[in-house]
């Protein structure tokens, strides 16, 4: 699984395309504990592949890897937040 293209896939607003991300990996069963830490990543990017990463997991019934453990929330900026 390639975790860095889900996440491309849902900052592009491409949530057809992560849809079907999810449901590719949905069928190939993976091992999760064994995915490993997606390089090359931003620290928001990162920290939406380890949410991701882990809710996946948990939604199979497996167990999400140690790296996600790791992995803190990301630091917002002024232009992240929300605007009323």
């Amino acid at each position: 699984m390639d975790v860095r293209e889900l996440v491309h896939a849902i900052l592009a607003g491409d949530l057809i395309g992560a849809r079907q991300l999810v449901a590719d990996v949905q069928r190939m069963n993976p091992k999760w504990e064994q995915i490993e830490q997606p390089l090359g990543l931003s620290e928001r990017e990162l920290t939406i592949a380890a949410g991701i990463t882990e809710l996946l997991a948990l939604r199979a019934g497996g167990r999400p890897p140690l790296w996600t453990q790791a992995i803190g929330p990301a630091q917002r900026n002024d232009r992240s937040r929300s605007r009323p």
